[in-house]
């Protein structure tokens, strides 16, 4: 029988997945800070608020890219951990 090798992840797609998921936080973070942030008080009972000035109504459920934006933050971290540890590590945790 042949010797079974663990799968490894490379790195060059951690530290891609890293800077992917750290793009897609900053991302949702930047539509939160528009989208949310400047209305958060002026939301009506129905949950929108209508600028008059530029005719565009905002909902209250755009808050919810705050939590898009910390879980791919996390990921992230992770992710970013990970190749961190790789590149520390070359032979992974199991080997001598």
């Amino acid at each position: 029988m042949g010797s079974h090798h663990p799968h490894r992840t490379s790195p060059i797609w951690l530290l891609a997945s890293a800077a992917l998921c750290l793009l897609a936080a900053v991302g949702c973070g930047y539509f939160y800070a528009v989208l949310y942030w400047p209305y958060r008080a002026l939301f009506d009972p129905d949950g929108r608020y209508l600028d008059e000035a530029t005719m565009v109504v905002y909902h209250q459920q755009t808050g919810v890219l705050l939590v898009f934006a910390v879980v791919f933050f996390a990921l992230a971290m992770l992710a970013g951990a990970a190749w961190f540890a790789s590149r520390r590590f070359p032979g992974g945790a199991g080997s001598s």
